[in-house]
């Protein structure tokens, strides 16, 4: 039987391309649950009616899928988190709502779920966490504003994760990898959700001298393998990104990006 994996949104062809095409080469059929045409940014009265009803298609779809995608975008509004607006940029209020929506039938489902950036956000909110509005080192991790080429860092990511034992065969200590970067939000230290352990954290040095941004989340349960929630800051469906690899690092960045998609379809095909 054919692997379903739900992608939550995508605002437009090009950008949601490479999700479609890295969701193939781990074996399994994407299928877009929403986009900008069905989600508008600014929904006629007609357009808001239909995504509050529980028959919305966005919504629907995520009954015919075996894993949700929780995709990169905009920010999340900051009112999902009990703040003001103090660093976000304008929220995309209709797309957090059907996201909302489809994460929480996920969950009801047991659905495998993988957050890439927003997602990693997203998930985070989702599940009772808040976010850093506005990075202080926002430069480090922004695409290049004129370009729009990402930016690239290091991370170091926890030995006993489930995470570094997906891109690394045997972690014997905390991996050091390099990886692409395009967000100016993040989760950091007393922000994450109540059943998130941080994973990964940015690193400022080969030596492994890590920030307080946190770069990748897992539940406690995908640690004791009942499920499979993960969420990383980066892009991994980027895999053209030209990402040099970190001192001592054993595998390259299209391999990782490989390797996490890969994993998240198994999880996907074992329900």
């Amino acid at each position: 039987m054919t692997v379903k994996i739900g992608i939550s949104y995508l605002p437009d062809e090009r950008i949601g391309q490479r999700y479609i095409e890295a969701i193939r080469a781990a074996g399994a059929e994407p299928v877009v649950l929403a986009t900008e045409q069905e989600c508008p940014q600014w929904p006629s009265a007609e357009q808001a009616r239909a995504i509050f009803h529980p028959s919305f298609p966005p919504i629907r779809r995520v009954g015919e899928v075996d894993g949700l995608l929780l995709t990169g975008g905009g920010d999340v509004d900051p009112m999902l988190y009990h703040e003001m607006i103090d660093g976000s940029e304008e929220p995309h209020w209709p797309r957090d709502h059907v996201e909302t929506a489809q994460f929480h039938l996920a969950r009801q489902r047991g659905l495998p779920i993988l957050g890439v950036c927003r997602g990693i956000q997203f998930l985070n909110v989702a599940m009772g966490g808040s976010l850093i509005q506005d990075l202080p080192t926002a430069t480090m991790h922004r695409s290049d504003q004129t370009t729009r080429a990402s930016r690239t860092h290091l991370v170091r990511i926890a030995a006993d994760s489930v995470l570094a034992r997906i891109l690394d065969d045997d972690p014997k200590e905390d991996l050091i990898l390099a990886v692409n970067s395009r967000h100016h939000q993040g989760v950091g230290p007393g922000r994450v959700a109540p059943s998130l352990v941080a994973s990964a954290f940015s690193c400022v040095s080969s030596e492994g001298g890590q920030t307080d941004v946190i770069e990748a989340l897992e539940t406690l349960d995908t640690r004791t393998g009942r499920e499979f929630v993960v969420g990383v800051q980066w892009h991994p469906e980027r895999v053209d990104d030209p990402v040099p690899p970190a001192p001592g690092q054993r595998v390259p960045w299209r391999d990782l990006s490989a390797r996490l998609f890969r994993a998240f379809v198994e999880a996907a095909s074992r329900r």
